[in-house]
């Protein structure tokens, strides 16, 4: 039997990138909590920078790729809510953000400071390098990252219910 729910999602696509859809729709179709013109957005945004990488995110997604550090998956250009993150591990709740010379303006960095806190809100540590902190001395960035994946950062939800006496003090 095939799959229909990736027939339907194809033919949303293609009727999407067609003129004939109605953009009031847009705002009525969710996926993952945001409405899919801004989810297609995203995705489509990611995959493009997955292709269009800098050299310092090549040189950093060669030592976090295939479980690389430490046996920990990272994705690279992950869409997470409205951003797109460079590197993301989410076993450890941690993001890795590289920032060039345009992340010196005063506009940028109150974009990235927004970011961070939302960011940090949802419960992650945002970590940020230079493009060339990574250029020139990948090792110590490597070193810096292993240091923050071994501290345990807490979630901020709830436990699953009914796994509430696992976290309990014991007495």
């Amino acid at each position: 039997m095939p799959d229909i729910g990736v027939n339907i999602q194809i033919l949303i696509y293609s009727y999407i990138d067609s003129d004939e859809f109605p953009l009031h729709l847009w705002e009525r179709i969710k996926v993952r909590g945001q409405n899919l013109r801004d989810h297609t957005r995203i995705v489509n945004s990611a995959k493009y920078l997955r292709q269009q990488q800098t050299d310092a995110e090549k040189k950093l997604w060669y030592f976090l790729q295939n479980k690389n550090l430490d046996g920990l998956k990272f994705r690279r250009q992950q869409p997470i809510g409205y951003y797109i993150v460079d590197f993301v591990c989410f076993e450890r709740k941690l993001i890795i953000e590289l920032d060039g010379s345009q992340h010196h303006s005063t506009s940028i960095k109150n974009r990235d400071n927004r970011r961070t806190s939302w960011l940090e809100g949802e419960g992650f540590v945002v970590i940020r390098f230079w493009d060339n902190e990574i250029l020139e001395n990948v090792q110590g960035v490597l070193t810096v990252i292993r240091e923050m994946t071994k501290i345990r950062h807490p979630h901020l939800t709830s436990p699953i219910q009914g796994e509430e006496t696992r976290f309990k003090a014991k007495g």
